[in-house]
């Protein structure tokens, strides 16, 4: 497979989304900055095509239904849509391979990562429910990073990490779902600029199996 677009990420105003990519891709940087990002869309917003007419409402405090998810599943759940170049739409769905629909934004691209209800249609602000904060060194391949739950309530942006992009780290490789401009994209982002501009902090969905959980499943 060849990445479609690689730009160094700074930390944007709106929604951004970022999703780490499978390790094996060459990650060359691109020293433009991305442009400016959209708004995530709020539970509430009611989505104007057939499909997300047909979505149920979603309940006042939504809990995960994933069993249990691996870091593997997560990044090939990203990959899919970065495959198909999925349209950034904050009213718009699109399915995951077993069609459930998931929102065209940032976070949406993220809870279809995840295997997340799709009923919940969590946005930046409330998206933290799911998740539990972690320290940076503590990034594995599969977690988060986002400006999520501002508290003065604006939309914020949200990624999913895939790996370090040096040994220092200090920058990360992440996939996203931004805006019209670059939709499904692939970046390399850096921890001191994205905590220095924004808050974006590390989290991790608590679902995601652990190395004896993925043995016991697998039957190894």
């Amino acid at each position: 497979m060849t990445a479609k677009r690689f730009r160094t990420a700074g930390i944007l105003g709106g929604c951004t989304v970022v999703v780490a990519l499978v390790a094996g891709f060459v990650l060359p940087i691109d020293s433009e900055p991305a442009g400016p990002t959209l708004a995530d869309t709020p539970r509430a917003t009611t989505a104007s095509s057939e499909s997300a007419r047909a979505m149920p409402a979603a309940p006042a405090k939504a809990k995960p239904t994933t069993a249990g998810i691996t870091r593997q599943q997560i990044l090939t759940r990203a990959y899919q849509w970065y495959e198909k170049d999925v349209q950034y739409s904050q009213r718009k769905y699109t399915t995951d391979a077993d069609g459930d629909m998931y929102r065209r934004d940032c976070s949406g691209f993220v809870s279809m990562a995840l295997n997340l209800d799709p009923s919940a249609k969590y946005w930046t602000g409330d998206i933290d429910e799911v998740l539990e904060p972690i320290a940076w060194d503590d990034l594995r391949p599969g977690d988060v990073v986002g400006d999520i739950a501002r508290p003065d309530g604006k939309s914020g942006h949200i990624v999913i990490f895939e790996k370090w992009a040096n040994e220092k780290r200090t920058k990360f490789v992440a996939l996203d779902l931004r805006d019209p401009k670059t939709d499904m994209g692939h970046s390399t982002w850096s921890v001191k600029t994205t905590h220095k501009k924004r808050p974006y902090k590390p989290y991790r969905y608590p679902n995601i199996l652990t190395s004896a959980e993925e043995a016991a499943r697998s039957g190894a």
